[in-house]
């Protein structure tokens, strides 16, 4: 694995868990961090200037892994950050490093077509798979439109048929 690896997978794995854009995952802090409430507090950077929403993500078990791998990581490279993502040497990623990363990884496990903002889409989707309301994934993702929200939950989902019907009754039978 790359010297950087195990940080990406932690990054690609918050994205996920979260459905939060690439930007507020790198930027991240460990402030933003409340194990004592179980939140993660987020600003989303694309809606300050407009809606101001702010969105708390509750830290499931799963997200509590995460975050454990990271503080793991951190202690066994002595490295001292306070970014949850970051780089070598304790720097918050940029847009660009966590692309090229994504691609050589990408590129190694021969996935095609596949962008990190594909795990937003991936995450309102499996949510609503899940059972999750469009309205409760509409607040995850801190969208002002439901349209917007709708767009993210891919039409990959298998329809369900609920139409049930009997066989019509043989009125001649064929001789």
């Amino acid at each position: 694995m790359a010297a950087s690896g195990e940080m990406m997978q932690i990054f690609v794995d918050l994205l996920y868990l979260t459905g939060q854009r690439g930007t507020e995952i790198r930027l991240l802090r460990w402030s933003q961090v409340d194990e004592e409430t179980g939140v993660i507090h987020f600003k989303p950077t694309k809606t300050a200037k407009s809606s101001g929403a702010k969105v708390e993500i509750t830290i499931t078990p799963a997200i509590a892994e995460v975050l454990a791998r990271a503080k793991a990581l951190v202690k066994a490279k002595a490295r001292i950050s306070p970014y949850v993502i970051h780089n070598l040497e304790g720097s918050p990623y940029t847009a660009h490093g966590v692309g090229t990363a994504w691609e050589r990884a990408r590129k190694r496990t021969d996935i095609e077509n596949a962008t990190l903002k594909d795990l937003r889409a991936k995450h309102a989707t499996d949510a609503r798979i899940a059972g999750y309301s469009e309205a409760e994934i509409q607040d995850a993702l801190a969208h002002e439109d439901s349209g917007t929200t709708r767009i993210y939950i891919k039409q990959r989902m298998a329809r369900v048929s609920k139409v049930e019907l009997s066989l019509p009754k043989d009125v001649k039978k064929a001789k």
